[in-house]
């Protein structure tokens, strides 16, 4: 029987992987048809360097968000701990 679990547990471990790796290509094929729309925006623009600021300014609030996002989870996840202005809490 040890066998069968030992198989088992291999499987997932591979499965794990693979959906990573998989995650992995399909983010950074996204992140490249951004910055190909980016550039061709930026090409065809009238005002090339307005156009480039705002594309890139949208792109920062975008990785801001997804940043502010991933601690709120994290912290919320591990009840880690806040601050506020008058106290400093710690979650156990």
């Amino acid at each position: 029987m040890s066998a069968v679990r030992q198989k088992a547990k291999t499987e997932i471990k591979r499965s794990r992987k693979l959906t990573k790796t998989k995650v992995d290509r399909e983010l950074k094929l996204a992140i490249t048809n951004i910055e190909r729309l980016a550039k061709e925006r930026i090409y065809d623009s009238s005002d090339p360097f307005a156009t480039g600021v705002k594309i890139a300014e949208q792109i920062r609030k975008l990785a801001e968000r997804i940043e502010g996002e991933t601690q709120a989870e994290s912290i919320t996840m591990t009840e880690a701990g806040y601050t506020s202005e008058s106290m400093l809490g710690v979650g156990i």
